[in-house]
């Protein structure tokens, strides 16, 4: 019998403890047992820590560094990651339950790919879908045309990501991930099923966003 693909949740966060939590539940709501939550503070100095070290889960994991933005965190992440298999989310974004389940069936039946990018909604405060992003086919040509792929629920095979990991230049904080999916898509197809598992939250204090 082959042994369960484990997963590592990696969430990077920065003074997001009004929001922190919302994001957490969806990570822990997961129907697929065989997983863990790293929370990587990136030096928040609002009460993150304080909230969040009052979760009794046995699968989180929260660790603090000192600031340097959030290709530094998931890079740390990726460090202290137990899993097969690595999906980011950040600190203001939600997994729908059948994330890691699909995950795992997908990996199963597709001899273990090294990306995987499902498809994401957009949501509003009050979770109301404002949009259904789906990622183009040929993916791999078509993302020198812009950052398709966004950073919460990608899904990364752990040993491709810690041989390539972001670029820590603070000249790229936003578009750290376009940078690195740049890099991967011309070694590794990037697999894109057609199934919705996450959300981007759409709100104010937002530095980036679809429109």
């Amino acid at each position: 019998m082959n042994k369960p693909v484990f997963f590592s949740i990696i969430i990077p966060t920065y003074n997001r403890a009004h929001m922190i939590l919302q994001t957490l539940e969806t990570a822990f709501a997961q129907t697929y047992p065989h997983f863990e939550v790293i929370l990587i503070d990136d030096g928040s100095n609002d009460n993150t820590e304080e909230l969040v070290k009052g979760i009794k889960n046995d699968k989180f994991i929260y660790y603090k560094k000192t600031n340097e933005e959030r290709a530094v965190a998931r890079n740390t992440g990726f460090n202290v990651a137990k899993g097969d298999y690595i999906t980011l989310l950040d600190s203001d974004d939600f997994l729908y339950p059948n994330h890691l389940e699909e995950a795992s069936k997908y990996i199963e039946t597709n001899q273990h790919p090294e990306i995987i990018r499902f498809n994401y909604d957009i949501v509003d405060s009050d979770k109301k879908i404002l949009q259904v992003v789906k990622m183009p086919e040929k993916i791999n040509e078509k993302i020198i045309l812009g950052n398709f792929l966004g950073c919460s629920g990608i899904i990364l095979r752990k040993d491709i990501v810690i041989h390539n990991t972001f670029n820590s230049d603070r000249a790229l904080s936003g578009s750290e991930d376009y940078e690195l999916w740049l890099r991967l898509a011309a070694r590794y197809k990037i697999q894109t099923p057609g199934i919705v598992t996450c959300s981007l939250h759409s709100h104010k204090e937002r530095s980036v966003i679809i429109n």
